[in-house]
């Protein structure tokens, strides 16, 4: 299975008549794999990290982003 973008659109010629449809496929199947597969990984991530005996906090620019709700 491969995913595909396709993009289109009308051209016109100089008079200003429809002159015809042009088009563009691009095959994002690799991108859409590595979106998949980095969700897998946070999915993960949050599992191990809320199954965790320790308190964990994410800090991101002096901002608290996340924190594993079982020691809180």
């Amino acid at each position: 299975m491969r995913y595909i973008t396709i993009k289109k659109n009308i051209f016109y010629q100089a008079d200003g008549t429809t002159g015809g449809i042009v088009g563009f496929m691009s095959d994002i199947t690799e991108s859409k794999k590595a979106e998949d597969n980095l969700k897998e990984s946070e999915a993960r991530f949050k599992d191990l990290s809320e199954a965790s005996l320790e308190t964990i906090i994410f800090i991101e620019n002096g901002i608290v982003t996340n924190v594993n709700r079982k020691n809180v």
